[in-house]
């Protein structure tokens, strides 16, 4: 669905999220569980699922900053991860 969306309009970029531990890196901003602890507690984590040993995390100044260069597209699984992003960004379709 985003490379369909890039290629009608290449101001479409799929969200990267942050991703704190092993396993594959190709697609996400690789960080580490103190930086997470850090976002934690200045309220920036919208939603983060653990997985396959790993932390995805959907931070809103990663969000913010990518609504300033374009369209972000952000796959979510589940219906209160895109409540969360939905209500930190409520101006934002």
């Amino acid at each position: 669905m985003t490379a369909e969306l890039q290629r009608l309009d290449s101001r479409y970029q799929q969200f990267r999220r942050l991703k704190a531990g092993s396993g594959r890196t190709t697609g996400y901003r690789m960080t580490t569980d103190a930086d997470l602890a850090a976002l934690r507690a200045a309220g920036d984590v919208l939603w983060e699922n653990r997985r396959y040993g790993s932390v995805y995390v959907v931070d809103a100044h990663g969000l913010r900053r990518q609504l300033h260069d374009g369209i972000p597209v952000v796959h979510l699984g589940q219906v209160q991860a895109v409540d969360a992003v939905r209500n930190a960004f409520p101006h934002v379709r």
